[in-house]
């Protein structure tokens, strides 16, 4: 294992839920959810879809997305092959991303 793949195993992550299932502890509301973003809790679980933002790569989290269908996936600064077509730029919104089906490619149904 090279030293950038255990830095990245290392990061803080925020895990996404557009489904019904989710861990235990999951936080549902946007205020708590919030809060454990700005303490910088080491793992985040949330149905909070609209506080994914790429403000999120700034603070050192990997972001991770639980659709609907499809399996789980990572988002990445760059390419994000096969779940998009897109490189993914700190300007862009990731929530209007994922609402409006730029990450539903090799069948994931994202919302």
């Amino acid at each position: 294992m090279s030293l950038k793949e255990i830095t990245e195993q290392n990061k803080p992550q925020i895990h996404f839920y557009f489904s019904g299932r989710y861990p235990d502890g999951t936080l549902h509301t946007y205020r708590f959810t919030k809060l454990f973003i700005e303490v910088e809790s080491e793992r985040i679980d949330t149905t909070q879809i609209l506080l994914c933002t790429t403000d999120l790569f700034r603070r050192g989290y990997r972001i991770f997305i639980h659709p609907m269908e499809g399996n789980p996936f990572e988002i990445k600064l760059g390419d994000n092959s096969p779940y998009t077509n897109k490189e993914i730029r700190m300007g862009h919104n990731l929530y209007k991303m994922l609402i409006s089906g730029t990450f539903d490619i090799i069948g994931t149904t994202v919302c």
